[in-house]
């Protein structure tokens, strides 16, 4: 599943229910509405996730806290306010985050 950077996302989103290390689910499902008005999208649960990936040639586990699942989106989004609000560095060149 394809993980991006987000800037205009407000919060973290992703899809694989495997992602999450624990999930409370919704009672009912919230709609969330993406950067284009006309693409709204479920919301079915939220808790803790995690994601495994490759920093400076090492592979870490990076685990986020107040995660909303959304299995109808594409791709995972992490979000660049979320990050700055938890005081996260992230830098960026033409290839990578």
């Amino acid at each position: 599943m394809p993980t991006l950077i987000d800037s205009r996302a407000s919060n973290y989103c992703f899809v694989n229910r495997e992602s999450f290390i624990s999930l409370t689910l919704l009672y009912q499902p919230t709609m969330g509405l993406a950067a284009t008005k006309e693409s709204i999208f479920n919301v079915t649960g939220k808790k803790k996730a995690k994601i495994e990936t490759c920093i400076n040639g090492t592979n870490r586990n990076i685990t986020f806290e107040n995660v909303l699942h959304t299995p109808e989106l594409c791709s995972n989004l992490i979000s660049i306010s979320r990050l700055a609000e938890k005081r996260v560095k992230v830098e960026f060149d033409q290839h990578k985050a």
